[in-house]
């Protein structure tokens, strides 16, 4: 499907590329107030990255991916670390995440001339929302590598 509509997507993909840039400015801004030895324990990672990447194989819809994300945030409030540490704006990290997958899903609701059905329309938001990740998870390990140097 994502051959198909090359040129379209070009542009949706430069949009999530924005919106992820967004979350990882936020992320690094988070990060550098942080005490570094505390760091590890409180922020999330690339195995957090990892094992939601992993989980979109086995999400039908964006929906239950929504809640996969506030799950894990549920596990962590109590703590709040990991998915519900608060950034700058007392949004927590799970919180960003779902308003940049709501942005997707806004970026191709638009497109409607590349969708036959619903089932593709579906298709394309947990692949576009799985490209964001990519880039969020790259992000995550650059920013973390440099913090060990």
């Amino acid at each position: 499907m994502i051959i198909k509509y090359k040129n379209e997507l070009k542009k949706i993909t430069e949009d999530i590329f924005k919106i992820a840039n967004n979350f990882n400015k936020e992320y690094k801004n988070m990060i550098e107030k942080e005490n570094k030895y505390e760091l590890d324990k409180r922020i999330i990672s690339t195995t957090q990255f990892s094992n939601i990447l992993r989980n979109m194989n086995n999400i039908s819809c964006v929906e239950e991916f929504k809640l996969f994300i506030r799950y894990q945030e549920s596990r962590d409030k109590k703590k709040k670390i990991k998915w519900a540490m608060e950034l700058a704006d007392k949004k927590t990290i799970a919180e960003c995440l779902i308003d940049s997958i709501n942005k997707i899903i806004e970026l191709v609701d638009r497109e409607k001339s590349l969708f036959e059905n619903e089932i593709d329309k579906e298709r394309l938001k947990l692949e576009c929302i799985e490209k964001m990740l990519g880039y969020c998870y790259w992000n995550v390990y650059v920013e973390k590598s440099a913090l060990n140097k």
